[in-house]
């Protein structure tokens, strides 16, 4: 038999292969592109914050009782229960215990644990972050859209990776 009555095809070469890989690293770019972009659009920014502290200052009860968490990187979480008359702390309770006024200090402890004293808080934190040479943080705050209130508060600092979550469990409007 001769060759030129049989003749065998010539192989065609396979470029699937290409294609499956380029399909992985496209699609793995576009992923890592959505988590930096929804990531981005959960960072709290300057201008929510303040929308969040004028409408707790403009609709925010002045007498509720509230139980929040306040946990520090891996510690175990500190539980404080804050009970608020007229806008003023009346009561807090730290893991079950009175949190009395200290002695030595010239004020009262317990007006750090208000709503309000939140948000001042989360203020002063937000223009250190912003000073030149500050590390990078990641921030986010969930809050109530009808009051304010806080719901959850994480701020993470990237370099040194401490983490700071303040969630409250309970509020209770006397309102």
């Amino acid at each position: 038999m001769s060759e030129a009555t049989n003749p065998t095809p010539p192989k065609r070469k396979n470029y699937g292969w290409i294609a499956y890989f380029v399909f992985l690293v496209v699609a793995s770019v576009g992923a890592m592109l959505f988590m930096i972009d929804y990531n981005l659009r959960l960072q709290l920014k300057p201008e929510q914050l303040e929308e969040a502290k004028t409408l707790w200052a403009m609709k925010g009860p002045k007498n509720y009782d509230m139980i929040y968490t306040k946990r520090i990187n891996e510690e175990q979480p500190i539980k404080f229960a804050v009970k608020v008359r007229g806008g003023q702390v009346q009561e807090v309770l730290m893991n079950g215990k009175p949190l009395e006024p200290d002695e030595d200090r010239k004020d009262d402890m317990r007006i750090y644990h208000s709503m309000g004293a939140m948000y001042h808080d989360f203020d002063g934190t937000m223009r250190r972050d912003q000073e030149p040479n500050a590390p990078k943080v990641y921030v986010s705050l969930k809050y109530d859209d009808q009051t304010g209130r806080v719901i959850e508060y994480i701020h993470r600092n990237m370099r040194t990776k401490q983490r700071v979550q303040i969630t409250v469990e309970k509020f209770g409007a006397l309102d």
